[in-house]
């Protein structure tokens, strides 16, 4: 487990903002593609920084594999190994159900320097339908996904999906205009019955 995890201190953006960059680094130089995700995307494309009533930072990495389990297993294999060699903590985030156990979807929380970045897993099935863990459910298509484009946030580019108003649009509904109540997914957000 991770401790005190910190996520974003909106006085200062220099800690999280490093950690990311570090951690988009390490997935780079191993040939893995990585995406803003969630309300960091959200606020790259709509204000070109962090939204103020987000928490934390969401990224997600394109596997190879066609599945979740796939994916899952993959993380286990091939990603936590890479994260553990580079110093990072990992916990993985189990999602409720209204019946039986928790269940694994994909998202892990990593740790490192007392900063924590959500990680998301993302994989097209074998009809190039796209997939984020918990949220995209085969909405969008690969051509709407590559090529990645570039998107500024607090003053540096990264990576996101082609089409990030549809995605956004999937994940958000309306999210153009900020809301009062702060970042609100939609209802449908928590998607897992769908996930393949």
């Amino acid at each position: 487990m991770c401790s005190k995890p910190m996520y974003i201190n909106h006085n200062d953006y220099s800690e999280s903002i490093k950690e990311l960059q570090n951690v988009i680094n390490l997935f780079k130089i191993n040939g893995i593609d990585i995406c803003l995700h969630a309300g960091t995307l959200l606020g790259a494309v709509r204000e070109q920084d962090f939204i103020k009533s987000d928490n934390d930072v969401d990224i997600f990495y394109i596997s190879n594999k066609i599945t979740l389990q796939e994916v899952l297993n993959e993380f286990n294999t091939v990603i936590t190994p890479l994260l553990i060699k580079n110093g990072y903590k990992i916990e993985p985030q189990h999602w409720p159900m209204l019946e039986g156990n928790p269940l694994m979807l994909g998202q892990y929380h990593i740790s490192k320097n007392k900063i924590t970045i959500d990680l998301w897993v993302s994989w097209f099935d074998k009809n190039n339908n796209f997939y984020v863990s918990c949220c995209v459910v085969g909405e969008l298509i690969k051509e709407e996904i590559f090529p990645l484009v570039q998107v500024s946030l607090h003053n540096s580019l990264y990576y996101a999906p082609k089409d990030y108003d549809k995605f956004l649009t999937v994940i958000y509904n309306t999210w153009r205009i900020p809301s009062l109540i702060g970042l609100q997914a939609n209802p449908y957000f928590y998607k897992n019955s769908k996930l393949k």
